[in-house]
């Protein structure tokens, strides 16, 4: 696959694509937006968040002004058994309230104190931004279509914000496992797994995701335990970060399929060593030296072999998404589309198995190095030489090296045969390891809908 020509490290937007956003906004008449809670959150204002988020993610997006008109929308967002409305009847109406928001009438919306909701967007002229976080990023999502619809021509004058998303497109849990079209949920839950992933072509569109947010950011191979365990514990411990994040926080800028692009939040320290780092600072060694090898193994299960050395690879860290054998993000093709059925969940990543073991050498130097570091910091000695450093990495610049070579290598035979034009497929080293599934999970995530389309016959939603 072919890299995005925008990777990298970025403080949310560009100074230039946020100015070039705002002189659009201007353009064409005035700000107006509506802030959805997360589950168990209906009203963001008395959930604390509301101002956090419009003079944060919403004004660093660019898509308004410090003189929008923004608002908090009331929607149920609620999730049974902690509530009366299950997950999907929850998602169905919040989409309803929406579109009644940004199309109307919206005279019969439950108003919030203090907060006048603007005018519908339909028909006025005005720039609409719309913020969805966890549950109303699916409601977002879920009504994306009819929004489009009914706004006609002037639907590029409406765009989203959407944080902690379960049906981001790289990698949410909804996207994950999904049915697209079709009506199937999760038996008794009611949780809608046909809503499928959101759109990237029908609204200009910025999907932040925090690294290791079981909800936004789940493991692409389900076989990969130590991934799963991780993700599901990131739903406790960083799923919550989108409410209070500091604008000027470094996002890596993962690139942008069709009017979409996507961010992720680093995560400092790996959910699933939670408990190790709540013992103080003998948790905080220990999380030191056993890091860097859950983290390479964790991130084996997005497709990411931890350790690209390409002198063509892109500056991007390491994380919880594919890349291919140059460290390019495997998901999304040269034109700007995404590649299909790369967001599915499927098993065995094709990862470059020279980079899987340069990654593992890297681990187990700062496993070594980090914790050792961090002991003569406390006892106010100098880190590790750097001779002592460059003599722990010997192995790893050699593995690199041979991997180069074998690339090279590969490449240029497969040239020279001119094989890629007689078979009529890329055989690139880069395309044979590109950090996607080898198998498709279409199959059984199919079985395992006929499944709960089977108990759903005999199991009424509540």
């Amino acid at each position: 696959m072919v890299c995005l020509s925008a990777l990298g490290v970025a403080p949310m937007l560009g100074v230039q694509t946020r100015v070039a956003r705002l002189v659009e906004v201007m353009l064409t008449g005035d700000e107006v937006g509506w802030v959805m809670g997360g589950t168990f959150d209906p009203d963001p204002v008395a959930a604390g968040y509301f101002d956090t988020v419009v003079d944060g993610i919403l004004q660093r997006s660019g898509w308004i002004g410090d003189s929008a008109a923004i608002a908090p929308l009331w929607t149920p967002e609620e999730f049974w058994p902690l509530g009366t409305l299950t997950f999907g009847a929850s998602v169905d109406r919040g989409a309803e309230v929406l579109k009644a928001a940004v199309l109307g009438p919206n005279a019969d919306l439950t108003p919030i104190d203090g907060y006048p909701l603007p005018a519908p967007l339909a028909g006025s002229g005005d720039t609409g931004v719309v913020f969805g976080y966890s549950q109303s990023a699916t409601v977002a999502t879920a009504a994306m279509p009819d929004l489009y619809d009914g706004l006609g021509t002037s639907a590029g004058n409406l765009h989203f914000v959407l944080a902690g998303n379960p049906n981001n497109p790289m990698g949410g849990i909804l996207a994950r496992f999904a049915f697209p079209g079709a009506d199937a949920h999760v038996p008794l839950l009611n949780i809608p797994l046909g809503i499928g992933a959101t759109p990237t072509d029908l609204f200009a569109t910025d999907i932040y995701t925090a690294e290791y947010d079981g909800w936004a950011n789940f493991p692409q191979d389900p076989t990969n335990l130590l991934a799963d365990v991780n993700a599901l514990m990131g739903i406790a411990t960083v799923h919550s970060v989108y409410k209070d994040l500091d604008p000027a926080v470094d996002l890596i800028h993962l690139g942008a399929a069709g009017q979409t692009d996507f961010f992720m939040i680093p995560t400092d320290q790996l959910p699933i060593l939670w408990p190790v780092y709540q013992l103080g600072a003998p948790g905080e060694l220990l999380g030191a030296a056993l890091e860097p090898g859950l983290r390479l193994g964790i991130d084996w299960g997005y497709g990411n072999p931890g350790m690209a050395v390409h002198p063509a690879a892109e500056a991007l860290p390491a994380g919880p998404w594919a890349v291919n054998a140059l460290n390019q993000i495997s998901m999304i093709d040269s034109g700007g589309q995404f590649v299909s059925g790369s967001g599915l969940a499927g098993f065995l990543p094709m990862m470059d198995p020279l980079q899987m073991l340069i990654g593992a050498e890297e681990a187990g130097v700062h496993s070594l190095l980090d914790p050792v570091n961090q002991i003569l910091a406390l006892a106010g000695a100098d880190a590790v030489s750097p001779g002592i450093d460059a003599a722990l990495h010997a192995p790893v610049e050699l593995t690199a090296s041979i991997d180069q070579l074998v690339m090279s290598g590969w490449n240029e035979m497969i040239a020279a045969l001119n094989l890629t034009d007689l078979l009529g497929v890329d055989l690139s080293w880069a395309s044979i390891f590109d950090g996607l599934p080898l198998i498709s999970g279409a199959p059984v995530i199919a079985g395992v809908g006929l499944l709960f389309d089977l108990l759903n016959a005999v199991i009424p939603v509540p």
